[in-house]
């Protein structure tokens, strides 16, 4: 869990120009692979919940994908 923490901070601290869509999802989806090998854990508390943080991380990376997507102009972002 804190590689996980330790790779959002980084990715946080990255200029938005300089994120990279696709490292951020392979390394979120490399930690979701490294949970389901912990089979063993599944039923303690500690690991539900970092299951559940991860996870959701998970989930909202098409809406980051989506707002790095270089067809958005500087008037889409005023809607936002």
């Amino acid at each position: 869990y804190s590689d996980h923490v330790t790779a959002v901070n980084q990715f946080s601290n990255m200029l938005w120009a300089e994120l990279d869509i696709k490292k951020l999802v392979d390394s979120t989806e490399d930690f979701v692979m490294r949970l389901r090998r912990l089979k063993d854990f599944k039923s303690l508390p500690v690991f539900m919940l970092v299951e559940e943080k991860i996870l959701s991380f998970q989930q909202s990376l098409p809406l980051i994908e989506n707002l790095k997507n270089d067809a958005l102009r500087k008037r889409h972002w005023e809607k936002l």
